[in-house]
C-alpha cells in the first residue's frame, strides 16, 4: 500500500466530517484535529529512516514527560495536571513510558 491511499482516506474522512457538520449539527474541528495528528504521525513514520525511529519515540516520550512535570504541582487534584482529568493524565504518562521503553529497547546492547 502506498502512502497515497491512507492520505486519501484521511481526506475523505475530513470531508465527511465537514459535510455532516453543515447546518450547525456539530463541531467537526476536534475530530479533524485528531485526524491531522494521526496523518502527521503516519508521515513521520514513513519519512524518518528506520534507524532513527526510536529517537522519534524518545523525543515524544521526553516531551510528554516535560509537560507532565511542568504541571506536577496540580497532579494531586483530580481535575489538575496538563489535561485537566486524572485518567487522561495517567494515560498520557503511560504513553510517555511506552515511548521511552521503545527508545530504551532500541538502544540496549546485548550482553
Amino acid at each position: 500500500m502506498t502512502i497515497r491511499v491512507p492520505l486519501a482516506l484521511a481526506e475523505l474522512l475530513i470531508g465527511w466530517l465537514l459535510l455532516t457538520s453543515v447546518g450547525g449539527r456539530g463541531d467537526p474541528w476536534p475530530v479533524v484535529g485528531m485526524v491531522a495528528i494521526g496523518v502527521a504521525a503516519y508521515l513521520v513514520a514513513h519519512l524518518v529512516p528506520r534507524r532513527a525511529r526510536p529517537w522519534v519515540a524518545g523525543a515524544l516520550g521526553l516531551t510528554v514527560l516535560a509537560v507532565v512535570l511542568a504541571a506536577a504541582g496540580s497532579l494531586g487534584d483530580p481535575l489538575g495536571g496538563p489535561l485537566g482529568y486524572a485518567n487522561a493524565n495517567a494515560a498520557l504518562a503511560a504513553q510517555a513510558a511506552g515511548a521511552l521503553a521503545i527508545l530504551g529497547s532500541a538502544s540496549a546492547r546485548p550482553a
